[in-house]
Order: C-alpha cells, then structure tokens, then sequence
C-alpha cells in the first residue's frame, strides 16, 4: 500500500500541473494567435499541449520531491 501511494501521488501531481497548463497555453495561443494566424481550435490545443510538455519535463523532479516531502516518503 505505501508503494502504491510513493508511486501514485507524483503521477496524480505531474497529471494535474500538465493538463491545467496544457488548458491554460492552449485558450492562450487560440485568443491571442488563433486569428493572427489562422490556427484553429484544434491546432491551438496542439501547441498547448506541446508547451505544457515542454514545461512539464522541467517539473517532474519539483513535483516528485514535493510529494516525498509532503507524503514523508524517503527516495
């Protein structure tokens, strides 16, 4: 059960960050761009989805420290 939960709570921490800044980037570039350039909706998600993993790869050593601390787990 303690593995389950070392395991989980990083991945539910990492899940939640990448798609609330997936949804962010994406209405961003699709308000600010989308007639600009003529991006649709779907290409507009696209680009937010790629920059939310871009910022992503760079989170997930701060989410998976701060889950051991919050959590009291030891790597």
């Amino acid at each position: 059960m303690q593995l389950l939960f070392f395991i989980a709570v990083p991945f539910f921490g990492f899940g939640f960050a990448d798609n609330a800044i997936m949804i962010v980037c994406g209405d961003f570039i699709d308000a600010q761009f989308g007639v600009m350039f003529g991006l649709t909706t779907m290409a507009s998600a696209g680009l937010g989805n790629w920059l939310s993993d871009t910022i992503g790869l760079g989170l997930g050593d701060v989410i998976e420290r701060s889950a051991a601390q919050l959590g009291g787990m030891r790597e």
